[in-house]
C-alpha cells in the first residue's frame, strides 16, 4: 500500500530516529489496499495530522475517524512520539515543527486513549500470527504490542515528554499497560462513560494550562 504504514522494524523500532534513516514499515494489504478503512477515498480519513492550533481543522479530522480492524496501540503510541519528535520536522509544513528536546521554554505532553487490549502486531508488513486477526504465518518482530508501547512509552519519558494515558471503558490488561505508560500514577484516568471521557480530558486540559502558568 502507497497510504499505510505498519510499526517500524530493526534497531529502532523503539526509538524516534528519522525515517530517512530507519523508514517506518510498508503494510502488506490484500484486496484494494484500502486499509481497511470504510471510506478510502478520503485523504483525511485515518490520516496522521502533524501538529496544530486549528481547534476547527482537529474536529473535523475526528469526525473522519474510521472504526476498523483490531488494536495495534503501539503504533499509535510511535505516531505520537514522532509527530513530538524534532527528527521527523522535515516531513511535516514549518508551522507544524516540533521544538527541540532541549528548548526550556517547550513543554512536550502525549495523550495516549484507549479502550482496548493491544492485541495486533505485524511481520513483514502483515498481521503476524500472534495477533488477534492472524494473516501470515510468522510472528511479530521482537515483542508483542503491549511490550512494544511500554517500550516507546519509556522512550518518550526519557526524553522528558510527559505521558498521559486514558483507558476508555477499557479491559483490564489495558488498564495495567496504560498505567505503566503514564509518567505517574497521577497522569493515568479510567473513564467508563462518555462524560467521564470529556472530564479526563478537561482535567488533562487544565493541568497543562497551568503548567503554562507557573512556567
Amino acid at each position: 500500500s502507497k497510504k499505510c504504514v505498519v510499526a517500524r522494524q530493526g534497531s529502532n523500532k523503539w526509538t524516534d530516529a528519522a525515517p530517512s534513516t530507519s523508514p517506518v514499515e510498508k503494510a502488506y494489504l490484500s484486496g484494494s489496499g484500502s486499509c481497511g478503512m470504510v471510506n478510502a477515498d478520503d485523504p483525511e480519513t485515518n490520516l496522521i495530522m502533524p501538529l496544530s492550533n486549528s481547534k476547527v481543522a482537529l474536529k473535523q479530522r475526528i469526525d473522519k475517524l474510521d472504526i476498523s480492524g483490531s488494536t495495534a496501540g503501539h503504533i499509535g503510541t510511535a505516531w505520537a512520539w514522532y509527530l513530538l519528535s524534532p527528527s521527523w520536522n522535515y516531513l511535516f509544513p514549518s508551522s507544524s515543527a516540533a521544538g527541540s528536546y532541549t528548548d526550556t521554554k517547550v513543554k512536550k505532553i502525549a495523550v495516549l486513549m484507549t479502550d482496548g487490549e493491544y492485541n495486533t502486531q505485524y511481520c513483514k508488513g502483515v498481521e503476524a500470527k500472534d495477533s488477534y486477526s492472524p494473516k501470515i504465518n510468522c510472528n511479530g518482530d521482537g515483542a508483542d504490542a503491549d511490550a512494544m508501547a511500554e517500550k516507546l512509552c519509556d522512550g518518550m519519558k526519557d526524553k522528558n515528554i510527559t505521558v498521559y494515558t486514558v483507558g476508555f471503558q477499557a479491559p483490564t490488561s489495558a488498564k495495567t499497560l496504560l498505567k505503566k505508560c503514564a509518567t505517574s500514577e497521577s497522569h493515568y484516568y479510567d473513564a467508563t462513560s462518555g462524560d467521564a471521557l470529556k472530564m479526563a480530558f478537561r482535567d488533562i486540559a487544565l493541568k497543562i494550562s497551568s503548567l503554562r502558568l507557573s512556567k
